[in-house]
């Protein structure tokens, strides 16, 4: 049994160097009539992440295969959390960004597994809301949750299923995944 592991690696300055260097190839190869746009945003304070939960481990533990070949079967939700701290009076709402390899079902609901032999196929991760009610597509902005100055709890649900439904099996195996989150403070 794998566990899936959930990391909170901000990449902000390797995508910059990334678009730097191929911006500056396109400069060069298009004689230097092309364009490169920035944008972002500077805060006065952000909220601290706790350092224990920089990299958070989501155990689903053992799952039925026949589960996930019922209509809309899913594995139990499992709650993540991330404990913010020293959290500014300026800060009065964060949201959080989920991003990893998207499942092959050609949507954003569901963040793929690893496919390596002995691999669980057809069994994807989604994430939700606290409530579990309301799925969390990857690369979009969960809802804002208010924030209070001091210490906060960012809590979220992550869920086993089939990203086809029923219209591919899936097959038993391991399961493990990787997927990054990013905060923003409003």
């Amino acid at each position: 049994m794998k566990s899936i592991i959930i990391n909170s690696k901000l990449v902000p300055l390797a995508l910059l160097g990334a678009v730097a260097l191929s911006g500056s190839a396109a400069v060069f190869a298009g004689g230097g009539d092309s364009t490169l746009n920035f944008s972002g945003s500077v805060v006065d304070q952000t909220c601290a992440i706790d350092a224990t939960d920089k990299t958070l481990t989501i155990d689903f533990g053992t799952a039925s295969l026949a589960t996930f070949n019922a209509d809309g079967g899913s594995s139990e939700q499992k709650t993540i959390k991330i404990n913010l701290a020293s959290c500014p009076a300026t800060v009065t709402s964060a949201t959080v960004t989920f991003t990893g390899q998207q499942a092959t079902n050609g949507d954003n609901s569901y963040l793929a597994t690893v496919t390596d032999a002995g691999a669980a196929t057809n069994v994807a991760i989604q994430f939700a809301d606290a409530t579990g009610a309301t799925p969390i597509d990857l690369n979009t902005a969960s809802a804002a949750t208010p924030i209070v100055e001091g210490d906060n709890t960012l809590a979220y649900t992550a869920m086993l299923a089939n990203p086809t439904g029923t219209a591919t099996p899936a097959t038993a195996g391991t399961i493990s995944a990787t997927a990054q989150y990013s905060i923003n403070y409003q």
